[in-house]
């Protein structure tokens, strides 16, 4: 597996889908919303034709870019929102690796050493994500 670029950091939360969606979405009036997250292509391009008459397309697209890793969502697929925009999606398992790395600094069970070969980063990172709880704890 190759090198983070960056150490994920917990702060950044799943943002509460928005209103307009729940409300005027048209993925709100599907018989089985689960064709939205069927790995099957039939209902792929079902829940993605759905999508591109969709009222709030923009407004779901612009949530899911940040938010959403799994699904259909504003007619596109999850890698199609990666490549639609820089920022990472944050994944399950990307909060958990930075739960573990904030529990292993804060512990101070391991030196900084120890954590960047753990996590397989350079020391200056680790250095540079502690400033950031610290900065964060003042």
């Amino acid at each position: 597996m190759a090198a983070p670029t960056q150490l994920p950091y917990t702060n950044a939360q799943v943002e509460q889908l928005p209103k307009i969606l729940i409300q005027e979405g048209m993925c709100n009036d599907v018989v089985d919303p689960d064709i939205f997250f069927s790995e099957e292509i039939a209902e792929q391009e079902i829940a993605i034709s759905l999508c591109s008459i969709c009222p709030v397309l923009e407004h779901c697209l612009e949530y899911a870019i940040r938010n959403e890793m799994y699904g259909i969502w504003a007619g596109t697929t999850p890698s199609e929102r990666q490549t639609l925009n820089s920022v990472s999606v944050i994944t399950p398992e990307f909060r958990r690796e930075a739960a573990e790395i904030r529990f292993d600094i804060e512990s101070e069970i391991l030196t900084v050493t120890q954590i960047a070969a753990k996590y397989r980063v350079d020391e200056r990172s680790i250095y540079r994500y502690k400033a950031r709880l610290r900065k964060e704890a003042s």
